[in-house]
């Protein structure tokens, strides 16, 4: 996926926006929105959140690798077997 580059987006907004209407384009009025519309919108919805990161203190190296370790046991992501 590529994104505009900052100099596009300038010239993007800086440019005029031209309106057609639809007696310009000779089409008839019950052909356009929703009444023309082949399609129709059921449901809109936002899309299920995520769960949030975990953020782990790594002044002791050995608790942080412990609480990682576990971390990732939990989550079924490694199999680590301690002696």
């Amino acid at each position: 996926r590529r994104l505009p580059s900052i100099k596009n987006i300038i010239e993007a907004r800086n440019k005029p926006l031209e309106t057609i209407t639809a007696e310009e384009l000779d089409i008839e009025k019950e052909k356009l929105g929703l009444n023309g519309s082949y399609t129709q919108v059921i449901n809109i919805f936002a899309p299920p959140t995520k769960e949030t990161g975990k953020i782990i203190d790594g002044s002791d190296p050995g608790k942080a690798a412990e609480q990682m370790i576990a971390f990732l046991r939990d989550k079924k992501l490694i199999k680590f077997e301690v002696d």
